[in-house]
């Protein structure tokens, strides 16, 4: 085999490999962003008589219309406090709250539900959403389209 032909199947090999690479490598990214979402709500101290259930994250284009990466964390939480309480008390950590009665989480393009079952009483749902960690990997992320 000449050189020439090696050369050209090597640059053959790298342009096909380099984007497959990277799309791995992208997926990789924004779910760990999401991921760390959630890990940064499960790090958050509970309200008094509230006891943590379960927790989930999801990356994709979540809500609304056009191209662009969300990514979302959210906690199932029980407590014995009013949803008012609970809003008072998340809303110092960009939070929002919600009383839930199942578990499928109400998202335009997505079905995330809790696993947990039964289901608990008082049962909240704490999310937080979050923002890509640059440009690349929210726009080279095919599930944004």
């Amino acid at each position: 085999m000449s050189k020439a032909r090696k050369t050209a199947l090597i640059i053959i090999a790298v342009l096909i490999f380099i984007p497959l690479i990277m799309s791995v490598v992208i997926t990789v990214v924004n779910d760990n962003t999401a991921a760390d979402l959630e890990k940064t709500l499960v790090s958050l101290p509970l309200p008094e008589n509230t006891v943590f259930v379960e927790s989930l994250s999801k990356a994709g284009k979540l809500v609304g219309n056009g191209n662009g990466m969300q990514y979302y964390g959210a906690m199932l939480i029980s407590s014995e406090l009013s949803l008012k309480e609970l809003k008072e008390y998340y809303g110092e950590y960009d939070c929002e709250v919600y009383r839930i009665d199942y578990p499928r989480i109400d998202i335009d393009h997505s079905d995330i539900r809790f696993k947990t079952e039964p289901f608990p009483d008082n049962a909240y749902m704490v999310e937080m959403w979050g923002e890509s960690p640059s440009w690349l990997f929210a726009e080279f992320d095919i599930r944004g389209h």
